[in-house]
């Protein structure tokens, strides 16, 4: 009876509401702590322990979508299927399952459009969350494991497995960093960035329409304070937001691509494309 009500009173405890979470409060602060000690030690277990490369490589790619997927069921199971949340269309299932696919496929150019994403967009997540609940509330647990773990397991398919953005062999890509610009790898990776988010946006809007959900936040911004409020009323700071995450998408490849210049051995001018280990 003791061991039940302890398992009772953990349970309460992990769903019990407490609207504890506060942007850039000591829980905001101490969640990306703890993902940047994360990466840390994941990128010195992987130096250490070279042979475990890719078994942590698999379980880091694989957490955020199995995580989401363990939540969608469960949910469902309990009769809690919010139709506003659960559907995988919101930003994060989505980059959760590219980078399963980036994982298995090891394809530079899903890695780029996952690079984009991940820098655009999951980044603002983890500085401005759309979250209520504190720890020890599941909601924060999941948000932060989910979240955190794409950027996490980014962040090692770059530096760990020495995917690169763009990368795809090009001679034209160690090129200088304004001259040829344009015919770059690291170029069409933002215009096809560009390109899949209008698709998103456009598949987004034709649920939200059918189903009156938000995903994308179409329909309406997010409750808690966002970037997006700051863009204007209703519909204009879907034009505007757009606009400026695809600036951002040439932005962050450019930068991507100066610091491929700045570190990468300039004798090697001919690269060849990533293979599959």
């Amino acid at each position: 009876l003791t061991h039940a009500m302890r398992i009772q009173a953990v349970v309460a405890a992990v769903t019990r509401d407490n609207a504890d979470f506060r942007q850039f409060g000591a829980q905001h602060a101490a969640a990306l702590a703890a993902l940047a000690a994360a990466s840390a030690v994941l990128a010195a277990s992987a130096a250490a322990l070279p042979a475990w490369r890719r078994t942590l490589a698999c379980a880091l790619c694989h957490m955020p979508s199995l995580l989401w997927w363990l939540y969608f069921v469960v949910h469902y199971a309990l009769g809690r299927f919010d139709i506003d949340w659960d559907i995988p269309l919101n930003l994060c299932p989505v980059t959760a399952m590219l980078l399963c696919v980036t994982y298995h496929t090891r394809s530079v150019k899903c890695f780029g459009q996952l690079y984009c994403a991940v820098a655009v967009f999951i980044a603002n997540t983890l500085v401005t969350p759309d979250l209520r609940e504190g720890w020890p509330h599941v909601e924060y647990v999941k948000y932060w494991l989910l979240h955190g773990g794409i950027v996490v397991g980014t962040a090692y398919m770059a530096t760990v497995m020495r995917m690169f953005p763009g990368d795809d062999g090009d001679a034209d890509f160690h090129a200088g960093v304004f001259c040829g610009w344009t015919r770059t790898p690291a170029f069409r990776t933002a215009v096809r960035a560009c390109v899949a988010l209008q698709a998103y946006l456009a598949v987004c809007g034709c649920v939200n329409r059918v189903l009156g959900t938000n995903y994308a936040f179409l329909s309406h911004p997010p409750l808690s304070p966002n970037l997006l409020h700051k863009l204007g009323p209703h519909p204009y700071y879907i034009l505007a937001a757009d606009l400026i995450a695809c600036f951002f998408f040439f932005v962050v490849m450019w930068a991507s691509r100066l610091l491929w210049l700045l570190f990468h051995n300039k004798g090697d001018t001919k690269r060849k494309p990533h293979k599959k280990e």
